[in-house]
C-alpha cells in the first residue's frame, strides 16, 4: 500500500551555524513572505516555531516544508526539535543543494537560507523527511568521527616527523623523546576511543544486531560496517543498495550528450570521500578473501576487464550483497568469516 506525499503550501529554508538560524520562508509560488535570524539554542528553536506560526494561518502549519544542509552537530539540536514537534524536516546534503541551483553570485547566510528554501520549493516532491531519529547511533558517530581525529592527528605527526628527520635530523633528534611520547599519547587514546566503540555497539542491540549481519561478508570491516550504518540511519528501509551506491560516489552513470560526447559510464564526483575510501579497501579484501568476488574479479580481468573498473563493480556487489543480508536478516553463509 502506497502512501501519498503531503503537498506543501509553505517552505522555510534554514541555513545553520554553530551559533545562529538564518530562515526563509516562501509560499508556493516562490514568492518570500519573511526572513529572520534566531540563535541556534532552545530559544531561538522556539521562537522559529513561533514566528512561522505567526506569518501563517493555523490550518497551514502542517504543510509547512523545513529544509536545511545536513551540518552534523549544528544541526542535530534543531532537527531533534523539529521532529519533536512533529514537523516536515528535510535534512540535504550540502552539495546536493549547491549543485542543484547552480551558479550562485554572492554568499550570505540569508542569502542561502532563501537558496536552500528556493531548493526545497523546487524538489518537493523528492524531499525524504525524518520521521525520528536515533540517539545511540548519533553518540556512535560521534565517538567514530573522534577515532578519526585522533588517526589523522598521529598520520600528522608521524609525516611531519619524518620529514624532519630527511632534511632537519638535528631538529629531528631533539624532538626525538616528545615525538614518542606524543605518539603513545595519542595511541592510547585511540584504544581507548575503540574500547568504547565496542561497549556502545554491543550496549545496543539495534546497532550491534546489524553490525554482526553485515560483517558476515567477508571484505567488510567493523569500521566501514559502522560508518555505513551512521549514514543510512542503521540501514534504513529507504536506502537500497543503489541508493548507497550513489552515496559513496561507486554507482555508474553514463556520461553522454548527443552523438559527439560519448565517455562511458563513470562515478560521481559528489560522493562521501570517507566513506568510498573504506569501500575502496574492502573491495581489495574482498577480492582476496570473498571467494565468490574473487573469482570475479580474476574472470574479469582475464577478459581483459580495466582492472578499477572491476573493483568499482566488486564495490557495487558488496553494497548489494550486504543490502540483501540486511533485509533477510540472515548472516551470508557463504562468505560469513568466523567471529573473535
Amino acid at each position: 500500500m502506497t502512501t501519498d506525499k503531503p503537498t506543501y503550501q509553505f517552505f522555510v529554508g534554514i541555513d545553520v551555524s554553530k551559533a545562529t538560524l538564518d530562515a526563509t520562508l516562501i509560499d508556493q509560488q516562490a514568492h518570500k513572505i519573511a526572513y529572520q535570524q534566531f540563535a541556534n539554542s532552545p530559544q531561538g528553536m522556539i521562537g522559529l516555531s513561533q514566528w512561522v506560526s505567526q506569518h501563517l494561518p493555523q490550518s497551514s502549519l502542517r504543510s509547512v516544508l523545513y529544509c536545511m544542509e545536513h551540518t552534523g552537530l549544528y544541526s542535530r539540536n534543531l532537527m531533534h526539535y523539529l521532529v519533536d514537534q512533529q514537523a516536515h524536516v528535510w535534512l540535504e546534503h550540502p552539495l546536493q543543494i549547491n549543485q542543484s541551483m547552480g551558479l550562485q553570485r554572492g554568499k550570505t547566510d540569508k542569502a542561502d537560507s532563501y537558496r536552500i528554501a528556493r531548493y526545497a520549493h523546487h524538489f518537493a516532491t523528492q524531499a525524504r523527511c525524518l520521521k525520528s531519529y536515533d540517539p545511540a547511533l548519533e553518540t556512535l558517530q560521534d565517538l567514530l568521527t573522534a577515532r578519526n581525529r585522533h588517526l589523522l592527528a598521529l598520520n600528522q605527526l608521524k609525516t611531519a616527523y619524518q620529514e624532519l628527520l630527511q632534511l632537519a635530523p638535528t631538529s629531528a633528534n631533539l624532538l626525538s623523546t616528545a615525538q614518542q611520547q606524543a605518539q603513545a599519547g595519542l595511541l592510547e587514546s585511540l584504544k581507548l576511543i575503540q574500547e568504547q566503540i565496542r561497549l556502545w555497539v554491543n550496549r545496543h542491540h539495534h546497532l550491534w544486531q546489524q553490525a554482526q549481519l553485515a560483517q558476515s561478508i567477508k571484505g567488510l570491516g567493523q569500521y566501514t560496517v559502522l560508518w555505513l550504518m551512521v549514514y543510512t540511519r542503521n540501514f534504513d528501509a529507504e536506502f537500497s543498495a543503489r541508493r548507497i551506491a550513489a552515496l559513496v560516489g561507486v554507482a555508474p552513470y553514463r556520461h553522454q550528450s548527443g552523438s559527439s560526447v560519448q565517455k562511458g559510464t563513470h562515478t560521481s564526483q559528489f560522493a562521501h570521500l570517507k566513506l568510498k575510501a573504506l569501500l575502496h579497501m574492502a573491495a581489495l579484501n574482498a577480492i582476496r578473501f570473498n571467494e565468490p568476488l574473487k573469482a570475479y574479479y580474476q574472470r574479469k580481468v582475464a577478459e581483459g576487464k580495466a582492472k578499477m573498473l572491476v573493483i568499482n563493480n566488486v564495490r557495487n556487489k558488496l553494497l548489494h550483497q550486504l543490502v540483501a543480508v540486511i533485509r533477510q536478516g540472515k548472516p551470508d553463509q557463504m562468505t560469513a568469516m568466523p567471529k573473535a
